[in-house]
């Protein structure tokens, strides 16, 4: 959603206003055609192939093919020199041999001068303007509506013409077409993976693991990719395999790790992500960590690459596990890549658009820009299961069935250990809530690697301080990731 990062929505918003800015100044700018400043005398040729040249200049740009009239126009600024006095100036217009002055529409135009004059003859195929008294703020043009059939537009001109004299409402339509036909398109594949998930749909609960899994991967394969919760549910397995310890103590937090009075941590075998997570947590040489420490550890970057290896590592152990078809980061940027491609597309055409072309042509560009940001905003909902994954799948949400059994639990015997080994995986799922319910009949005693010293520790309370904490942690965490990875 082609989620997207706050930067990158800052980044979008800015590039937004630059065009705006920069297009609304040239389009308020550009004169319609190029400007020549003339001598007093100017001789313009207009050929039957619809090439013109004002003193041997090529300007055929200025003539345009009419389609919704019977005229082809002319138009260009003959004279625009502002500090410049001229006087009087002539202009001679040689028509094609077989094309008469009389049968040409003729608007000589004089602005900006305190007494705009302009004369007008016509012989064969000749036209000769007279213009008096232009002084230095003046500017003069010339109109043409030429009879169509006399003039033999390529086919290239033909259709800038054709582009030229849309509506604008024509290119607002077709700016909304775009965007629009994108999130169909989107909205078509998201809808087959749902379908797929939904039959992945048990009536059944399963009471076990199934299998020795990472929490984080368990919520990649639930979810499509990683989410805050997948960080928060594996910082929680962490500190199930003794590698954490969480301290709430004047209503602020403190992270330990165990066997700080020993070499025990610096020898343990760690996985590497749990060593891209532990790495944001503690300084390499300390055995403590304070919420200002994390903070700090957090925002003293503005980018992570230990927090992307983490999402790396997380994605490829799910497709090394077979449940993708394709690593979903790959799968990802792929989706975004093509979304960047259309959207800087977009940006690109649109500025030419605004200098060199029809300012409606303005509308098709922006359209691309939306539709390309669409794509950007949704390249991370998309992903490819396995036959694998989805039987795995199966499975879990099974035990997802277990976990939100609305049946309290009434036996007292290993209440604790079955709370504490399935939390992580709860949370990965967001069904954590459902999970703690189910413990409400029974007294629960919280694990080891959990110190509160401001209140009496209940599950009720453990709950809402842990999970807040690991909220908070988690959201920083995927804030301040390479947003090259989702």
């Amino acid at each position: 959603m082609l989620l997207v990062s706050f930067q990158t929505k800052h980044f979008l918003f800015w590039v937004g206003i630059f065009i705006i800015v920069f297009g609304t100044y040239f389009a308020y700018n550009r004169i319609t055609a190029d400007v020549f400043t003339s001598p007093n005398y100017s001789q313009l040729d207009i050929s039957e192939n619809a090439v013109v040249t004002l003193n041997g200049q090529d300007i055929s740009s200025s003539l345009t093919p009419g389609f919704f009239g019977d005229m082809d126009t002319f138009f260009y600024q003959i004279y625009n020199a502002p500090g410049r006095y001229i006087g009087d100036v002539t202009l001679v217009v040689n028509l094609p041999d077989n094309l008469s002055a009389d049968l040409v529409k003729i608007e000589p135009i004089i602005t900006y001068t305190s007494i705009p004059k302009a004369n007008v003859a016509t012989q064969g195929n000749k036209i000769i303007i007279l213009g008096y008294g232009l002084d230095s703020q003046a500017l003069f043009s010339l109109k043409l509506l030429i009879p169509k059939g006399y003039l033999d537009f390529p086919l290239g001109r033909l259709a800038g013409g054709f582009l030229q004299s849309q509506a604008i409402l024509f290119w607002i339509v077709i700016s909304a077409f775009l965007p629009t036909m994108t999130f169909f398109v989107l909205f078509k594949k998201l809808r087959e993976q749902a379908k797929i998930r939904r039959s992945t749909q048990v009536n059944y609960e399963l009471s076990e693991l199934p299998g020795m899994a990472n929490p984080a991967v368990v919520a990649v394969l639930y979810n499509g990719k990683i989410t805050s919760r997948a960080i928060s549910a594996f910082v929680l397995q962490m500190a199930n395999k003794g590698l954490l310890e969480i301290v709430f103590k004047n209503d602020h937090f403190l992270f330990a790790r165990f066997g700080q009075q020993t070499k025990e941590f610096k020898d343990a075998n760690l996985e590497p992500a749990e060593k891209a997570l532990i790495s944001k947590i503690f300084k390499d040489t300390g055995f403590k960590s304070s919420d200002e420490d994390v903070q700090f550890r957090i925002t003293h970057r503005l980018f992570s690459d230990k927090i992307a290896t983490f999402y790396y590592l997380i994605y490829d152990e799910a497709f090394s596990l077979g449940y993708f078809n394709q690593a979903p980061h790959l799968t990802h940027k792929k989706w975004r890549n093509g979304g960047l491609a259309v959207f800087f597309s977009g940006i690109l055409g649109a500025t030419l658009a605004l200098l060199f072309a029809p300012v409606n042509l303005f509308w098709l560009w922006l359209g691309l820009v939306v539709a390309g940001g669409i794509i950007i905003k949704n390249s991370s909902q998309i992903n490819y299961l396995s036959p694998k994954g989805l039987e795995t799948l199966r499975k879990w949400k099974a035990l997802k069935n277990y976990l939100t059994n609305p049946i309290a639990f009434t036996n007292q015997n290993n209440t604790d250990k079955i709370f504490t080994r399935f939390l992580p995986f709860a949370l990965a799922m967001g069904v954590e809530e459902e999970w703690v319910q189910r413990f409400r009949e029974v007294s629960v005693d919280v694990p080891e690697w959990y110190v509160c010293l401001d209140q009496e520790v209940t599950i009720k309370n453990f709950s809402q301080n842990l999970l807040n904490l690991l909220n908070w942690l988690s959201s920083a965490f995927t804030f301040i990731k390479d947003p090259r990875v989702e």
